[in-house]
């Protein structure tokens, strides 16, 4: 009887379970997390070396066919893993509670339905299927990239849709984030038809490639955008000393900044 119940735990039948319990749901990108595991022995008694958590999300990856027909799907990408070493041997009936603790990667995207994160948890255990648990979160944008959000959007810009698109140049990660806004107010309502926006936290503050898509603006105005000459992708890089003047300072930086390409 005893041979039968280890060989069920090793398929995963009457084994170790874990679930994740973080101490707060609001978590942001570059921030601790903390929380702590709740471990249950099974049937039989189990080595655990250690505890893993995937931070996980997905990105649109493109690929062509013999044809050159481009198509595109989701994947799942790990972006952050985290160990935690256990070296623990629980008996049937054990209940456990283990804390961890880890920095949120700075860059960790801005979760969507498309486009989820989520913590992958498992144990490691010898010749065991992983009795995993997952669990979707939400997390907030870097507090820099809350900052320029917050001006965008004093500067009468809404964010209308977010995209994990796979990257063809090098990145810390091999996909970024792209945002579109479109202005729905303000200074620049009459004069764009959107912005779209990639960022890169770095140390000291934060890169954003932006695209300004103009209006088109009578005969001339077709003609450019016919031509894509009414796109131009610049670069802004915004210091740690200017994000901390607060949302006005920067909508300002923002707003002289755009003004020069359109």
């Amino acid at each position: 009887m005893g041979l039968f119940k280890k060989m069920m735990a090793s398929v995963g039948i009457g084994a170790t379970k874990i679930d994740t319990v973080l101490d707060s749901e609001n978590l942001v990108a570059g921030a601790e997390v903390t929380g702590h595991f709740e471990i249950k022995g099974g049937n039989v008694e189990q080595n655990i070396d250690k505890i893993y958590i995937n931070v996980m999300t997905k990105y649109e990856k493109t690929v062509e066919d013999e044809e050159g027909e481009e198509s595109s799907y989701r994947t799942d990408y790990n972006l952050q893993v985290i160990d935690v070493p256990v070296e623990k041997v629980v008996e049937p009936g054990d209940e456990l509670s283990i804390p961890f603790s880890f920095v949120l990667d700075a860059q960790t995207p801005i979760p969507t339905e498309k486009f989820p994160v989520w913590l992958d948890t498992g144990l490691d255990i010898k010749n065991a299927i992983d009795p995993g648990d997952k669990d979707i979160i939400a997390v907030a944008p870097h507090p820099y990239m809350q900052i320029v959000l917050k001006a965008l959007e004093k500067l009468g810009f809404v964010l209308t849709e977010i995209n994990n698109q796979e990257a063809d140049f090098k990145w810390k990660h091999p996909f970024v984030q792209e945002l579109e806004l479109k202005p729905q107010d303000g200074a620049f309502v009459n004069s764009l038809d959107e912005l779209e926006l990639l960022y890169n936290i770095v140390d000291g503050g934060l890169k954003l490639w932006i695209e300004v898509d103009r209006r088109a603006n009578g005969l001339l105005g077709v003609f450019a955008e016919a031509m894509d000459l009414d796109e131009s992708e610049v670069l802004l890089e915004i210091g740690e000393e200017d994000l901390e003047q607060g949302v006005d300072y920067v909508a300002e930086g923002i707003k002289n900044f755009i003004e020069q390409y359109i």
